[in-house]
């Protein structure tokens, strides 16, 4: 639609991205029907037909503020899913948890903190000229803008053959990124074990460089000399996007949330995580709070898991799309908004049922809780460092009433506030809580490990046994304990996975008064108070402590 007020930002933003597509990185070539038929029949005509090409238009906002950044135009070949069938295209991405770590990190160690978003990224990756021609129509529009190209004879464009790993292509981010591992495997740079998207390089203590890649997006986190030398190595082959550097002093932008670095008035460093940009778009979609709402995640009288009834019937998501609210509400929750994981796990268990009057009142809720909390970020904190992270976790015996198995939850702390943790439901019924707190403690334990054997590849060693908090004085007394009933053959190899993770000393269990379990907040409901409390000590804005009341299982610092 060219009849917009804004038409000359629009057309201008056109030509800029046909001039670097088609121009600059030669990301397509054109051919004649002759020359098309002729590819056709030395693959014997099992190629598919041309692949339609469209012009996808944004306007790009930044992530700090919601303002007005820049129009933005995109060449993409629309080589959908359900008309191409692909092989091989699987691609990875930065886990969330990893980024997290990367900014605990910057903060113990008062690491500089980057972001670099790579300028046509995917049309740098080389198409492998041992697969078969990819077939492309010519997009609209190329005429008037004039940028309509022709054949050395004056014949008809018919269509085009890809030579690059253009935006749309099943395959594009698989491509782009074989080529950029091997550009930063050319620096030095190695690739974790843990997560393939996080790449390191550890010269000294004092020099060394992690590099998180979700895409075409990277988030770099350096102390030292590397960091600049890598600089100046990104420049010698990729240019960086307008969206690239610092939105302000302190602040950079990555995957549409801000991160904020401060250093305080007594040198203490704190990186806050937040997402500006994506609440005013959960506003839009779920519309005004009421003015008597409940400042909860889930509140009583709403019912999830309920089929389409007369009692429950189903919404036009025309009026209310509960997956489109709740897929934003779930962004935030695995990026940074630990409070909202029990509401988030609970909402997502009754999705299944359709967008019934109940989940779409469910979806509301959860929305309402995220925009209205006092607490607005996830804040990581260089104020009394701790050499090793800490773990809770808990369970609550038998409280999904549908089917009587039981919620748990596990947190990993650091940098004072909670870097890592998720919310489940339990995948048996358990005949006690000592049962349900040990299936809590395996999902922790199998976590904590992942995280000490990423910290150890990184150079960042956990010297000593990680602490891992239970207010369960049963449970706790499983993990130390030989004494396994036979009878119970699953629990049994549970329990004795347990008690050797133990014995090797990789982790130590302490007890841990209910009060002061973090990892209560996430599996079960609460108060409004207590939601508020727990609200502000798992995103690191209030205090984390681990109090026990029982001696021979409390807490003694190393």
């Amino acid at each position: 639609d060219m009849e917009r007020d804004d038409r000359d930002d629009w057309m201008r933003v056109s030509i800029e991205e046909w001039e670097r597509f088609y121009n600059h990185f030669n990301a397509m070539e054109p051919i004649s029907y002759a020359q098309y038929l002729e590819l056709q029949r030395t693959h014997n005509n099992k190629l598919d037909p041309p692949c339609p090409m469209k012009w996808v238009y944004c306007i790009k906002r930044h992530a700090s503020t919601g303002l007005y950044n820049r129009h933005k135009a995109r060449l993409v070949a629309a080589q959908s899913l359900t008309r191409y069938s692909i092989d091989d295209k699987w691609s990875p991405t930065l886990s969330l948890d990893t980024m997290r770590l990367m900014l605990v990190l910057a903060t113990l160690h008062n690491a500089d903190v980057s972001c670099i978003d790579v300028s046509g990224a995917y049309l740098s990756g080389q198409l492998d000229p041992d697969d078969p021609p990819i077939f492309l129509r010519p997009p609209n529009g190329l005429s008037e803008m004039d940028r309509e190209p022709t054949l050395p004879n004056n014949e008809k464009i018919y269509c085009y053959v890809a030579k690059r790993s253009i935006y749309g292509l099943q395959r594009a981010c698989k491509l782009y990124l074989k080529s950029y591992f091997q550009f930063l495997r050319g620096f030095g740079l190695k690739p974790s074990s843990i997560d393939p998207c996080l790449w390191y390089r550890v010269d000294s203590s004092d020099n060394w460089l992690l590099i998180g890649v979700y895409s075409d997006d990277n988030l770099i986190v350096g102390k030292g000399p590397l960091k600049g030398e890598f600089q100046i190595y990104f420049n010698s082959k990729y240019s960086e996007s307008p969206d690239s550097g610092e939105v302000d002093p302190g602040v950079h932008e990555f995957l549409g949330m801000m991160i904020r670095r401060q250093v305080l008035a007594n040198g203490i460093i704190e990186f806050e995580l937040s997402s500006p940009k994506i609440m005013p778009k959960l506003r839009q979609l779920v519309g005004e709070t009421p003015q008597h709402f409940v400042k909860s995640q889930t509140v009583p009288g709403i019912q999830l898991n309920l089929p389409e009834s007369s009692e429950n019937p189903l919404i036009s998501c025309k009026e209310f799309d509960c997956r489109s609210v709740f897929g934003v509400c779930l962004w935030a929750a695995m990026a940074w908004r630990f409070d909202a994981h029990y509401g988030c796990a609970r909402v997502a268990s009754s999705l299944s049922k359709g967008n019934t009057f109940e989940n779409v009142r469910a979806c509301k809720q959860l929305a309402w809780y995220l925009l209205e909390s006092d607490v607005q970020s996830l804040k990581f904190s260089s104020l009394d460092i701790q050499q090793q992270f800490v773990s809770f976790c808990d369970s609550s015996h038998g409280n999904d009433s549908p089917s009587l198995r039981s919620w748990f939850s596990y947190v990993h702390v650091w940098a004072n506030a909670v870097f890592g943790g998720r919310t489940k439901l339990g995948t048996a019924v358990c005949r006690s809580t000592k049962d349900s707190e040990v299936m809590a403690i395996i999902a922790c334990l199998a976590s904590v490990l992942g995280y000490r054997f990423l910290l150890h590849e990184l150079g960042f060693t956990q010297s000593q046994p990680t602490s891992i908090f239970i207010d369960a004085t049963a449970a706790l007394d499983q993990t130390t304990s030989m004494n396994i009933p036979k009878d119970q053959k699953f629990m049994a190899l549970r329990r004795a996975w347990i008690v050797e993770q133990f014995a090797d000393g990789l982790v130590k269990g302490f007890h841990c008064h209910t009060s002061n379990m973090l990892a209560d907040a996430n599996n079960k409901d609460h108060t409004v108070e207590h939601q508020a409390v727990n609200a502000r000590n798992l995103q690191g804005h209030g205090k984390i402590d681990a109090v026990s009341t029982v001696l021979r299982h409390a807490y003694k610092p190393n």
